[in-house]
């Protein structure tokens, strides 16, 4: 006959309810009752692969002690917070099989995540950004692509300036790509203007023929 296992019964439930019906891997199997027996032994003492445990002995503090426990341990943040979703649904799992009354890591906030800072340009790369218009519109010409010297010229400042602009003033970029529209929707915009203005129309939109070799 053989020997009856001291595994704790909501324990092997939460890890079969995983592989049966989440159909997790059995490495994320594994990190959940690495978990759930490390919160175990450090708030109630005791074994759940050893013991049966009496899930609803657990409180709210003893959620925010294994915080602090895996502080002190110097876990990163991501670790902190991976452990505290494992064991949210844990106890979810617990709850709604009327296994304990209260999910004591519903509302416990861990530390925030430590958010990286945005990467920027460097002065060369910014520099050779807005050098490239006029690098481009001087082989566009010697290639045949820009029509004639003075709209090669004419492109290449009016590239340069929109990029300037964008990189100080970017909320105010917007006008200058206007030109690229969809003819239609830009006459259909500029005429619903005039109707509403009386037949006056409060804003220009800028074309310039040249612009037409793009």
């Amino acid at each position: 006959m053989s020997e009856e296992s001291t595994e704790d019964k909501n324990y092997q439930r939460f890890m079969s309810f995983l592989r049966n019906s989440k159909n997790v891997s059995e490495h994320t199997v594994a990190s959940y009752g690495i978990d759930i027996c490390q919160f175990a032994r450090l708030a109630l003492g005791k074994d759940p692969l050893k013991e049966q445990i009496d899930w609803n002995l657990v409180t709210v503090d003893d959620a925010r002690s294994f915080i602090v426990d895996l502080q002190e341990d110097n876990l990163t943040k991501t670790s902190i917070l991976r452990k505290l979703s494992g064991m949210r649904s844990f106890f979810r799992y617990l709850v709604r099989d009327c296994r304990v009354v209260i999910n004591p890591f519903t509302r416990l906030t861990g530390p925030k995540k430590q958010k990286n800072l945005p990467k920027y340009m460097t002065v060369t790369e910014v520099g050779n950004l807005l050098d490239a218009p006029e690098q481009f519109w001087r082989d566009a010409l010697i290639s045949g692509y820009a029509r004639d010297e003075v709209s090669a010229e004419f492109q290449s400042k009016r590239d340069t300036a929109m990029l300037e602009m964008y990189r100080t003033e970017p909320g105010r970029c917007g006008p200058l790509f206007r030109n690229h529209e969809n003819p239609r929707k830009r006459k259909k915009r500029t005429a619903g203007r005039h109707r509403k203005s009386g037949g006056k129309s409060f804003e220009k939109i800028y074309h310039d023929p040249q612009n037409d070799v793009l």
